[in-house]
């Protein structure tokens, strides 16, 4: 599983709808320079953010407060 604590400053500014691609730093397959790793806080809920990396395969759910 993602681990998505690295990057709760880029999570906390994510707005509702919004995707945001940050370089995965600590990805397993490899060093990430390309900015594959996707974060999204969703319509459905926005207390939650999903995060999925395209270089390792591995996703996340991070939950917290979201005030707009």
């Amino acid at each position: 599983m993602l681990n998505l604590t690295p990057f709760r400053k880029d999570i906390e500014a994510i707005e509702v709808g919004q995707t945001i691609r940050v370089n995965h730093t600590d990805c397993e397959a490899g060093e990430d320079t390309r900015r594959r790793l996707y974060i999204s806080r969703t319509y459905a809920d926005p207390t939650k953010v999903l995060g999925y990396c395209h270089n390792c395969q591995q996703g996340g759910l991070w939950t917290e407060q979201y005030i707009p």
